[in-house]
């Protein structure tokens, strides 16, 4: 049997073309309708396979390094290289803790006393969670409660779901309700 590299350099079974003929997904072209002929076995080398997602991983990584450890790019201003953002190692973890902490706490559902005696935080974090396709409006929620603690945090979330919403309904893409 062949093996692949999966995620964080895993070694697993490589199971392309393993599977009967018979099966419905096996006879199925790149998303077509069904075919009546069987499909053709995998034309890949039984070698190590980069799946797209090993391939994202590592671009992801690059520009993670490209943009918060080591810039590329220059102040507008000045013309020189901008500093680093976050330094590897221990301040890393301890940014990451410190939002893990933030996030914990938002999402306990224990935040009756500090957003004005009510639940409409706690309920409107659940429902946002569960209801919208994606959790994009997380990452936003911290910071500003990272800032502000629980000053406001009720009409910051309110209008951070009134955003996300009209985005998702007027069907725009994650490229787009950046631009925006």
């Amino acid at each position: 049997m062949a093996f692949r590299r999966g995620p964080f350099g895993l070694t697993l079974p490589n199971t392309i073309g393993v599977f009967p003929a018979n099966w419905p997904c096996s006879r199925r072209s790149a998303g077509g309708p069904p075919t009546s002929e069987p499909s053709q076995p995998s034309r890949r080398s039984p070698q190590v396979v980069d799946s797209s997602a090993d391939k994202a991983r590592l671009s992801l990584l690059q520009e993670f390094e490209d943009k918060i450890y080591e810039p590329k790019e220059k102040e507008k201003a000045t013309g020189l290289g901008k500093p680093p953002l976050l330094k590897k190692g221990k301040e890393t973890f301890q940014l990451v803790e410190r939002y893990l902490k933030h996030y914990n706490t938002v999402r306990c559902g224990n935040n009756y006393d500090q957003t004005g005696r009510s639940f409409q935080f706690d309920n409107l974090f659940k429902v946002m969670l569960t209801g919208l396709p994606s959790t994009d409006w997380i990452p936003p929620l911290l910071l500003y409660f990272d800032k502000f603690g629980h000053d406001h945090l009720l009409q910051f979330l309110t209008r951070l779901d009134n955003k996300f919403s009209a985005d998702w309904i007027a069907e725009y893409s994650p490229t787009e309700r950046i631009e925006i």
